[in-house]
């Protein structure tokens, strides 16, 4: 794209190459300055007009004194209706042309799947080009369906703002510049609503599974959960919480439901996080210790998001699943397992939504591997029959960036080597901090097995009792 005013107004579309129509107009930063002059104010201020982030009224711009984190308070904080794309069109008057309505699209030729140096990383990812692209058409069309239902001002003033924001993020990426940032303050803590002690459903037979540590594994059934010593035996006292175990993260365990999680009059239902050392619940949430999880059903039954329940806002998984559920996490919950049918599904990274692996990929579907029984003895056989309504599955990246899963028909496998099998169907798992040895869970007993190609039972323990 052009770097100055003038080449954005002057140049042609290079042969090939088409254009994305945006019809509500938007502002070319290398334009910033010559609409600045026409309006004798600063560039910075056309931007942050553009953006929503300031008001232009009488020829004056007027601004918060800090750019709040979300939509809702920002447009609390400003007289939108003298702001965005809009209120610059009326002041430029004849200078109008200088906001331009459409963006020039590189074609997909040549821009190709961007592969990665990271081995984690298994599938072609989509081109950042690409994903700019699609952004800016979705808020576009989400835009002009706004329109079509005549909905309020201020929603068609945040997609103005998010149309903006779209294009001036595609714009770094075709120059290879950082994405833009806008001034914002951190939103407060967030209050957490007390969790929930009384199982609706009690979950029989599935039992939640986390490494605190290597020596340290948190237990939990249907009834409570409590922190299993594998040296030693010892067991800590009962945490009495009904949302199920996802994963530790720094110093605090992850309780959350697999739900869109909602504000309520005390808090945010759905997510629990739990200190172990000062056996406490957290009162608040704050982005300082980010928590990220997959939820589903939304805006519908096959999306899947990543979640980030402080924020409220999620970025929707780039694949398409028959029936998606959210599904195990790494331990550290930076990544994270959606289930599909089968042996289907797909490993994402939950900060960015990034998908590093479709699971179909992987060599689960053996017609006879070595499966280790409950006893620890090793027999031949074929793996069991996937019951989807007991998939125990788990996830974990190796140091060497090596991706060890256990699967829904209990084959485990570390990227395209299958390990073992499982003889039995368990009834939870994790994987410890080093991905080298497997917890599993059956009748209320725990065994932990050195997972290889030559798998052995290192560890046994009851799960209840002293």
């Amino acid at each position: 794209m052009a770097r100055s005013g003038q080449e954005v107004l002057a140049a042609p579309l290079p042969v090939g190459w088409s254009s994305l129509p945006v019809p509500c107009g938007f502002v070319h930063p290398a334009l910033a300055g010559d609409i600045a002059a026409a309006l004798a104010i600063a560039a910075e201020d056309v931007l942050a007009v553009a953006r929503y982030e300031a008001a232009l009224v009488d020829g004056r711009v007027t601004r918060p004194a800090e750019v709040p984190a979300d939509d809702d308070a920002l447009f609390e904080a400003i007289e939108f209706e003298h702001a965005g794309v809009p209120a610059l069109r009326t002041a430029l008057g004849r200078r109008a042309a200088l906001l331009l309505d459409a963006v020039p699209v590189i074609p997909p030729d040549d821009r190709p799947p961007a592969r990665s140096d990271d081995p984690a990383v298994r599938v072609a990812r989509t081109h950042p080009l690409t994903l700019a692209y699609d952004a800016l058409s979705g808020h576009v069309q989400y835009l002009a369906r706004l329109h079509e239902l005549s909905a309020p001002p201020v929603l068609v003033a945040v997609q103005h703002r998010a149309v903006q924001l779209s294009v001036e993020r595609l714009i770094a990426t075709v120059r290879g510049e950082p994405t833009c940032a806008t001034a914002q303050v951190a939103a407060d803590a967030m209050s957490l609503a007390p969790p929930p002690t009384r199982w609706d459903r009690p979950r029989r037979g599935h039992v939640g599974l986390v490494f605190l540590d290597d020596r340290r594994l948190l237990v939990q059934d249907a009834r409570s959960a409590r922190v299993l010593r594998l040296r030693g035996g010892a067991i800590g006292p009962e945490v009495r919480v009904a949302l199920p175990v996802r994963y530790a993260t720094s110093d605090r365990v992850v309780f959350a439901s697999a739900a869109a999680h909602v504000f309520v009059e005390d808090g945010l239902h759905g997510l629990a996080l739990y200190d172990p050392a000062r056996r406490r619940f957290d009162a608040a949430l704050s982005a300082e210790r980010p928590v990220r999880l997959l939820t589903g059903g939304i805006s519908g039954p096959d999306e899947i998001l990543a979640w980030d329940p402080h924020a409220h806002s999620g970025v929707a998984i780039g694949v398409e699943l028959e029936d998606p559920r959210p599904g195990p996490y790494t331990r550290d919950g930076a990544f994270a397992w959606a289930l599909g049918p089968g042996v289907d599904g797909a490993i994402v990274e939950l900060a960015t939504g990034d998908v590093f692996a479709r699971t179909a990929d992987f060599p689960f579907e053996q017609p006879s591997i070595d499966r280790l029984t409950w006893a620890g003895t090793i027999s031949r056989g074929a793996p069991f029959a996937i019951d989807h309504e007991r998939r125990v599955t788990a996830v974990a990246l190796t140091n060497e960036r090596r991706w060890r899963l256990l699967g829904p028909n209990g084959v485990v496998v570390e990227d395209d080597r299958p390990l073992f099998g499982l003889a039995f169907r368990p009834d939870g798992a994790a994987w410890s901090p080093d991905a080298k040895r497997l917890a599993l869970a059956r009748r209320g007993e725990i065994i932990v097995v050195e997972a290889s190609m030559r798998p052995c039972v290192v560890a046994r323990r009851r799960a209840t009792g002293a």
